[in-house]
C-alpha cells in the first residue's frame, strides 16, 4: 500500500468544532466510515498491539480516494519480533469495492476490524500472515468535542480524531513467518478521518503511548507550518487503571534529543511533555531504546507512483520507536511516579517552512 494515512494550504487559523460536551465517549457511529468525495479524503482505523512476549505490532485499515488512477483500500502491518533490530512490514492493497462498513465491522477483502463499545476484534486472513485477537478495553473511548478541526476558511477541509480504546487487554493467536504464536498484552486503538494532506499544513508529528502499571499516557502532537502559526497542536491524556483523568490541548513539548538516519534525515528520539489541566499535572520524559521501523513512503513506490506522490503528498517519513517514559502525575497535590514502556512515533512531514 503506497499511500499511508496522511493528514491543503490556506491562510487560515485551524479551528476545533466545539459541538457537544468538551469530552464525550466515542460511539459506534464514530467508528463507522465518514465518506467524503474530496480528492484527498483518507480514513484509517489503527491499532498498536504490545504483546507480553515482546512482539510489537502496528496495524492500519485504510480507505483513500488518493491513487494513480483511482482510490484504494488496504491493510498495513508492521511487526517487530522480540529482541529484533528490524521490523517486518506487510502491505495488502485492494480496490475500494473490497471495502465495506457493516454493523460496527470494517472489512477489507477477508480482513476485519470490529469495535463495539470497549470490545474489539481484529481478524487478518492473508496468505503470508494471520492474526486473530480480541481486545477488552480498560478505558472508555473519547473524543474532544466532535474531534474535528477545520483547516480552511470555507470550512470544507478537516482532520478528525477518535480515541476508541486508549488502553485495553488483548488475547489471541498469530501466524508469523510460518510459526504460530499465542499472544497476550496491551492494545491501543484510534481512528482518523481527513480530506487533507499532512504535509500541506504540518511539518512534524510527535506521538507517545505509554502504558504504566498505574497510569496510561497518550499524546498526539503536530507542528503547524508557518502559514498556520507554526505552533503545536494536538491532545494529551492521562488515565489511571479505570478512567480517564484529564484530556487537554494545552501541552508543552520539548525535543530533548534527535538522531540522524542513514539518509541524513533527523528525527526526535527523546521528548519532555508537560501539561496542567483541572488540578492534574503531568510531566513525561521519554527516551528511545531502539528504532522499530523507518518507513519512507516515497522510497517504497515505483517511479510512476513517486511522480504522483511528489505532487500531492510530499515525502513523509515515519519513525516508530520503542522506548521508555518516566511518568510523574500530580493529582491535586498527590504525586505518583513510575516508569512505563512507551511506543512512540516521530514523523517528518516536510520542511519547517
Amino acid at each position: 500500500m503506497w499511500i499511508h494515512a496522511l493528514l491543503c494550504l490556506n491562510l487560515f487559523a485551524p479551528t476545533l468544532i466545539k459541538t457537544g460536551p468538551r469530552i464525550s465517549p466515542t460511539t459506534n457511529a464514530d467508528w463507522a466510515q465518514h465518506p467524503d468525495k474530496h480528492d484527498y479524503y483518507t480514513e484509517s482505523w489503527n491499532a498498536i498491539l504490545k504483546a507480553d512476549d515482546g512482539h510489537t505490532i502496528y496495524l492500519t485499515f485504510l480507505y483513500t480516494n488518493i491513487g494513480v488512477m483511482s482510490g484504494r483500500s488496504g491493510v498495513n502491518i508492521s511487526i517487530s519480533p522480540p529482541n529484533s533490530t528490524t521490523a517486518k512490514s506487510y502491505q495488502w492493497e485492494y480496490d475500494t469495492e473490497d471495502f465495506s462498513d457493516q454493523k460496527s465491522t470494517i472489512k477489507i477483502k477477508n480482513n476485519q476490524f470490529k469495535l463495539e463499545g470497549r470490545d474489539a476484534e481484529i481478524l487478518i486472513k492473508e496468505k503470508n500472515f494471520k492474526l486473530n485477537v480480541k481486545i477488552k478495553g480498560k478505558l472508555d473511548g473519547f473524543k474532544v468535542h466532535s474531534g474535528k478541526i477545520l483547516l480552511d476558511k470555507d470550512k470544507k477541509e478537516y482532520v478528525q480524531t477518535f480515541f476508541h480504546i486508549p488502553r485495553g487487554n488483548l488475547e489471541g493467536n498469530m501466524n508469523f513467518k510460518g510459526k504460530n504464536y499465542t499472544i497476550k498484552g496491551i492494545a491501543y486503538i484510534d481512528h482518523w478521518a481527513q480530506n487533507v494532506l499532512g504535509g500541506d499544513y504540518s511539518t512534524r508529528w510527535f506521538n507517545v503511548r505509554a502504558f504504566g502499571k498505574k497510569h496510561t499516557f497518550i499524546s498526539l502532537m503536530w507542528r503547524y507550518k508557518e502559514s498556520y502559526g507554526k505552533g503545536l497542536k494536538g491532545w494529551a491524556m492521562v488515565a489511571d487503571g479505570s478512567k480517564v483523568l484529564a484530556v487537554t490541548d494545552q501541552v508543552k513539548l520539548h525535543v530533548k534529543g534527535s538522531s540522524k538516519d542513514p539518509n541524513g534525515y533527523r528525527y526526535a528520539n527523546s521528548l519532555s511533555i508537560n501539561f496542567d489541566s483541572n488540578g492534574i499535572k503531568a510531566n513525561i520524559q521519554t527516551k528511545t531504546i531502539r528504532l522499530h521501523e523507518r518507513m519512507a513512503v516515497m522510497e517504497q513506490m515505483s517511479w510512476a507512483q513517486r511522480q504522483v506522490a511528489k505532487m500531492v503528498a510530499g515525502n513523509p517519513i515515519f519513525y516508530r520507536l520503542l522506548g521508555e517514559a518516566q511518568l510523574k502525575i500530580d493529582l491535586n497535590g498527590q504525586i505518583q511516579e513510575e516508569d512505563a514502556p512507551a511506543l512512540m512515533e516521530s514523523i517528518v512531514m516536510g520542511d519547517e517552512g
